[in-house]
């Protein structure tokens, strides 16, 4: 995009990375906003620091409903940093969505670990019964095999 200024070609991947994600192109959004982050960053002048803090905050959203939960906490993070170093208060509306969607984002973690935890300590419970059922087809296999042998 020679010519153009590049706040001009961050904020079209920004419309865009928002425009996939209405779409429900959770991934495709993530590729247009991290260019515009790129972009933000590349050529970062402190008086575009809330844009930057937007961007990632932006991020954030399409990670989390993409479902990768952790990456969206910390993108919150580096978001609420940038607001803060801004001197937005925490009562701004910025630093208050970052907040809900980052306490949404650690219960999804939190209840996918939960999830994790129950089927694994489920599996384990099981371990005993799998490894029986597993032992008998091999023997059952095994005396197939053994009859077919003697036959030969």
């Amino acid at each position: 995009h020679p010519g153009l200024p590049v706040q001009v070609v961050a904020s079209v991947h920004t419309y865009i990375g928002l425009l996939r994600q209405s779409q429900g192109e959770y991934l495709c959004a993530i590729d247009s906003l991290m260019k515009a982050l790129w972009l933000e960053t590349s050529s970062f002048d402190p008086e575009d620091g809330i844009q930057v803090g937007l961007t990632l905050h932006r991020l954030a959203i399409a990670y989390r409903k993409n479902g990768n939960h952790k990456q969206a906490v910390t993108l919150l993070d580096k978001a609420m940093l940038i607001y803060t170093g801004c001197g937005f208060a925490n009562d701004h509306q910025f630093v208050c969505h970052a907040l809900e969607e980052k306490e949404f984002a650690r219960e999804h973690l939190h209840f996918r670990k939960r999830e994790w935890h129950s089927t694994t300590t489920l599996g384990l419970k099981n371990l005993p019964s799998i490894l029986e059922e597993s032992k008998s087809k091999k023997n059952r296999s095994l005396s197939i095999f053994e009859t077919c042998a003697e036959s030969i």
